[in-house]
């Protein structure tokens, strides 16, 4: 996973089922939710950081607070979208910019300290991962 962040998420992490989940992914990039409300949980891609492009990531400036939960696929479900995302690492700052589209987002929502997503209509079209570290 390149991003988990359990404690932001304890009334997700503590539900009595642990097999409701459910994916979505773009290529090679994968968001899981979990629990009854199918939150968020963790990201996985799998990437070769040799292809990022290296470049200043700069944050959306209107940041909107909540979580993201997925709406219209089934529980233990897995919806691919086919796409592949684009990488920037800003090696100063520490940050990832996965464009999962082509669309600007509308909204931006700081979902964990961490952790930015960016919408437009009822899809996804950033992720920003703040403080990356490599293990």
């Amino acid at each position: 996973s390149i991003y988990r962040d359990d404690e932001f998420h304890k009334e997700s992490v503590s539900f009595v089922n642990d097999e409701l989940e459910a994916s979505v992914s773009y290529g090679t990039f994968e968001i899981f939710f979990k629990g009854p409300e199918l939150k968020i949980s963790s990201i996985e891609a799998y990437t070769n950081i040799e292809m990022w492009k290296a470049s200043e990531v700069i944050l959306p400036e209107k940041l909107l607070n909540g979580d993201l939960k997925v709406c219209g696929i089934d529980r233990d479900d897995t919806v691919s979208l086919g796409l592949d995302p684009l990488y920037t690492y800003d090696t100063s700052s520490k940050r990832l910019h996965v464009k999962l589209s082509t669309d600007e987002a509308e909204q931006n929502v700081q979902i964990a300290p961490h952790l930015i997503i960016g919408l437009y209509k009822n899809g996804l079209t950033d992720i920003y991962i703040l403080d990356l570290k490599f293990e």
